[in-house]
């Protein structure tokens, strides 16, 4: 009952919220992506597609909002590349050999192209990004918390048994190591003590929960990622410390088999699910290079990946990149993999202006500015090594519709425009000449920056 109840008063607030401002319902539809209750109490909700009516309060509050979203709202080289790889998408539904399975996987594909759009026109603050990532943030650390409970209480181990929201262990793996760098960045950045022990305990969760996975590539993308943070960590007196701590936590949160588990990496040449991957990844090449434009159809690969030598029938191709080069051809791989680069470079570009602006002596920035500075600098190392365990683990995983990786690509594509959003109301205006016939309004266009007195296309 009190679950029903939470998702309803969360429901009706958004839709409220969402009459001034689509951001709110925004918060709701990626927060249930990630927590997806529909699975998590599955015993305590009545059948009611939450994301559905979520989805539909985006739309409308849009709608209710168009003016002041087409205003505000800024086109970004993420988004080019979102819409690119939705042509290639559905040029291979177009010539699937299985229309049917494509037409199910190209629904699921069009919500989350549809939403990232929409966000990524409705995120314009520093402020909302943070409220987005502290919305993940917390369905991680819940499930995080969820999965304890159920191991310490119950003696269950149903992320290992059973993964998670129609995820399997690797994948239910591969989403709570993507909320490691999110407990870094409020464990930093949080001003009151209790909150950054509250963010520091949620990771320690959120770490229990993913070694229980006994996922080996969600463990060494979390080693990858983890490590990323500490390389840009500063100082680096604290990064060593912080070091130490981790390497003195695991092997206390890893018991015997989980270790074990992991150092089998080593062994993969005796490995079955090893050699089934190698396997499956040569099938994907082979019908890739069958059908490099628009490949096979989307998801029609695993219908044909043991003629191809996999060695099951409707073997998963186990590899997010290779999935969809033979699923969707060579250019709609591409794309997704520049997806994925230029949402990392958004972030360090993000992050270096922060840095600069806040190094700049002949341009101070009000107390409160430089704060979120700060902790956006923060935020954008973050996301990047959310992206990057995602990156590494997609190699070993087939994840296309695994949505959490397609808000983070949203918000590293609007950070640099929020970040200059906070520079121009921030520092003092200057003069800049009317803008000529036929350029594109500001929203849409061009942005006047008044850093260093730049006027920047």
């Amino acid at each position: 009952m009190k679950q029903l109840l939470f998702m309803t008063v969360l429901t009706i607030l958004s839709a409220i919220g969402g009459t001034s401002n689509p951001v709110w319902p925004i918060l709701l539809y990626y927060g249930m992506a990630v927590l997806r209750p529909q699975y998590l109490w599955k015993w305590a909700l009545p059948d009611i597609r939450w994301s559905l009516i979520a989805g539909a309060l985006v739309l409308a509050s849009v709608v209710i909002n168009i003016k002041s979203v087409a205003i505000r709202g800024r086109f970004n080289v993420v988004i080019a590349l979102i819409l690119a790889h939705a042509l290639f998408l559905l040029l291979s539904l177009l010539n699937a050999y299985d229309p049917a399975t494509a037409q199910v996987w190209a629904i699921e594909y069009g919500k989350i192209v549809l939403m990232a759009i929409v966000a990524s026109f409705v995120l314009t603050r520093l402020s909302e990004l943070r409220l987005l990532a502290l919305v993940i943030f917390a369905a991680t650390g819940y499930i995080g918390w969820e999965m304890n409970y159920l191991y310490f209480v119950d003696g269950r181990m149903d992320i290992y048994h059973n993964g998670f929201g129609g995820l399997d262990n690797n994948g239910a793996g591969l989403l709570l190591s993507m909320g490691l760098p999110l407990a870094y960045l409020f464990g930093m950045t949080c001003k009151q003590w209790w909150r950054r022990g509250v963010s520091w305990f949620a990771g320690v969760l959120i770490l229990h929960a993913m070694l229980m996975s006994y996922s080996r590539g969600a463990m060494l993308s979390a080693m990858v990622g983890l490590g990323w943070l500490l390389i840009h960590h500063r100082p680096r007196r604290h990064a060593v410390i912080m070091l130490l701590v981790i390497c003195m936590i695991v092997p206390l949160l890893a018991g015997k088999e989980i270790r074990a588990r992991f150092f089998s990496t080593t062994q993969y040449e005796s490995d079955y699910s090893a050699n089934s991957r190698f396997e499956s990844w040569a099938a994907a090449w082979r019908i890739t290079t069958d059908h490099p434009l628009t490949g096979i159809g989307i998801r029609n690969s695993n219908a044909f990946s043991q003629q191809y030598g996999a060695d099951l029938r409707g073997r998963t191709i186990h590899s997010q990149y290779l999935q969809i080069a033979a699923d969707s051809g060579i250019p709609a791989m591409l794309t997704y993999a520049a997806m994925l680069i230029v949402a990392g470079i958004s972030c360090a570009r993000a992050r270096a202006m922060c840095r600069r602006s806040l190094s700049d002596a002949d341009s101070p920035l009000p107390q409160e500015a430089s704060e979120r500075l700060r902790d956006t600098s923060v935020l954008a190392v973050a996301c990047q090594s959310s992206l990057l365990i995602f990156a590494f683990g997609a190699g070993f995983l087939s994840l296309e519709v695994f949505e959490l990786p397609w808000i983070l690509m949203v918000l590293s594509g609007v950070l640099p425009g929020c970040v200059q959003n906070e520079l121009a109301e921030s520092l003092p205006q200057i003069e800049a000449p009317p803008p000529q016939s036929g350029t594109f309004p500001i929203g849409f266009g061009s942005k006047l920056s008044t850093h260093h007195g730049a006027l920047q296309p």
